[in-house]
């Protein structure tokens, strides 16, 4: 009897001492964890601090060590490598890497859409975007831009990004010479502007002038120059008489005029836009000047019969 009671003892204290041991081991674990996490997240700052200043290739080494180390220590599909792997992916963009982004940013996006961050995918989805915007992939640019349009809606009609990317939707459609959609992208985009923004605000000012862009392209003459107006309209409010922008509207809007038989019109804009041209600079050799000058020549010529009548 004493023999077993001194066997069971012994077994128990095994099994005590093991379950100690495990204990440790975890406990061991748990804190080397916390150590990798800590500095996988100075290592995501420190990344995203070169990055704001534009030192991407000093960053990539960042952002290598962090998906590496979060992979170690939560497995593949966190929210946390998803994290990692979009700012690796958008800084291999911003490098060129195209191929390797677009790997890195498929990732991303499969692990957000697990974990369900509206945000966060429709951030991914507009890197894809652009990255296939800038390879000139329109049709699969467009596809982005939409689903990523899509859930910012879903998310947020307010979301201040969603205006951006309809914008960026609108320039693919008319990369695609879809011009009415993107003329209707434009215009949502503008709803928001005015219902978000003050009336002369800057960016109201650059769409119209794109949308007038757009009209004069689509042959809705009406419709361009009224575009254009608006857009002098809020440039002019902000008290500065030499804008480069306002002086290029002029020049489309002088043409137009003259083409229409309203010459008074087409003289008027056309030595405003010169005077800032000169106002900014130009010298008589810029290309602008001289045909400037020239079509102001011929505004002021006096027709034939005007001439014998004296």
């Amino acid at each position: 009897d004493i023999d077993e009671t001194e066997e069971v003892e012994s077994v128990v204290s095994s099994s005590s001492s093991a379950e100690e041991d495990d204990e440790e081991e975890d406990e061991g674990r748990k804190q080397k964890n916390e150590r990798l996490s800590t500095f996988a997240s100075a290592m995501f700052s420190t990344g995203k601090f070169l990055v704001d200043r534009e030192q991407f290739q000093e960053s990539i080494t960042c952002f290598e060590t962090v998906l590496e180390v979060r992979r170690e220590v939560y497995g593949w599909d966190d929210p946390l490598v998803g994290d990692a792997l979009h700012m690796e992916g958008f800084v291999r963009s911003k490098m060129g890497d195209y191929d390797r982004a677009l790997m890195l940013l498929w990732d991303a996006l499969r692990i957000r859409k697990i974990a369900s961050e509206p945000l966060k995918i429709s951030a991914t989805l507009r890197l894809l975007a652009d990255l296939h915007f800038s390879k000139e992939e329109n049709m699969h640019a467009a596809l982005f831009y939409e689903e990523c349009a899509r859930h910012l809606k879903e998310h947020d009609m307010k979301d201040p990004h969603l205006p951006l990317v309809l914008i960026d939707l609108a320039r693919t459609k008319d990369r695609l010479g879809d011009y009415g959609e993107s003329m209707n992208f434009f215009e949502e985009a503008l709803s928001i502007y005015e219902h978000s923004l003050d009336y002369d605000d800057d960016r109201i000012a650059s769409l119209q002038y794109e949308m007038g862009v757009l009209a004069f392209q689509m042959g809705d003459r009406d419709r361009g120059e009224e575009c254009f107006r608006q857009f002098i309209k809020i440039r002019k409010s902000k008290g500065s008489n030499m804008d480069e922008g306002v002086a290029n509207a002029l020049f489309v809007l002088g043409s137009l005029h003259w083409a229409t038989k309203k010459k008074d019109l087409a003289h008027e804009s056309w030595v405003e836009a010169l005077e800032i041209f000169e106002g900014l600079g130009r010298t008589a050799e810029d290309p602008y000047v001289k045909s400037l000058k020239e079509k102001i020549r011929r505004a002021e010529r006096r027709p034939i019969g005007r001439l014998f009548r004296g």
